[in-house]
């Protein structure tokens, strides 16, 4: 009982410090939205406020659970045991999506120049980045909590 205790624990913590990321980069897209001041800064205000406030929230009700068993144990596993492949499904399209997300603004971040289009594209990847990272999170999960032990032959297979 002591390992899946240290395993909760140490679950909630890399999962909190994952979710510092997309918080940070929340708070840069807040600081370039205000800065710039482009046209539409209320809307691209509120759409990074509520993405801020979604990752604070989660912060909390992962940060309160301290060594408890999470409920995502209902969501990733059957009652036997086995990986619950339909939510695994939804994350892996999820991660793919949030992935594509971030690449995509990353780049147009990246190469183009218009101030309204960067603070647009910045949204876009703060909302992507914070989709993949909890996609992340969920494939952490499971890795911590699934039955059968991680064996380096199960890659070579």
């Amino acid at each position: 009982m002591k390992r899946e205790e240290n395993l909760n624990l140490l679950n909630r913590v890399i999962s909190i410090a994952l979710l510092l990321l997309p918080l940070g980069l929340v708070i840069f897209a807040l600081y370039k939205v205000f800065t710039l001041s482009p046209e539409a800064i209320v809307l691209d205000a509120i759409a990074l406020i509520a993405t801020g406030l979604f990752t604070i929230f989660e912060m909390i009700v992962v940060g309160i659970g301290g060594k408890k068993e999470s409920h995502l144990q209902k969501i990733a596993f059957e009652e036997n045991g086995n990986v619950n492949m339909f939510p695994m499904i939804m994350i892996i399209i999820g991660t793919i999506f949030g992935l594509g997300l971030s690449v995509m603004g990353l780049i147009l971040y990246l190469t183009k120049e218009d101030v309204t289009a960067k603070t647009n594209i910045l949204i876009i990847l703060a909302i992507g980045f914070y989709l993949f990272i909890n996609c992340v999170i969920y494939f952490i999960f499971v890795l911590f909590f699934r039955k059968r032990e991680f064996n380096i032959k199960d890659l070579l297979k």
